[in-house]
């Protein structure tokens, strides 16, 4: 399995989401849309933190099973 690659496309995927589905969303909306900065920073800074730990563990081209819960609390840790 090639994890940069699987990486990239993770980056890839979110990237498309958070610029051209909100674009979108964005668009059709009859509303006016008013995202709070610290929401969105919060959002971004938890997208860069996850982004990079995952980098970390695939530095050595394998993913152990700790690294997958620190993702995982991660995640849970920002949401709350």
């Amino acid at each position: 399995m090639d994890l940069p690659l699987a990486l990239g496309e993770s980056v890839g995927a979110a990237v498309y989401v958070c610029t051209a589905c909100m674009a979108m969303v964005i668009f059709v909306s009859p509303h006016v849309l008013r995202v709070p900065a610290a929401v969105f920073s919060r959002d971004a800074l938890a997208y860069l933190v996850a982004v990079c730990l995952t980098a970390k563990a695939i530095v050595d081209s394998t993913f152990r099973l700790s690294e997958a819960f620190i993702l995982i609390a991660w995640c849970v840790c920002v949401r709350l």
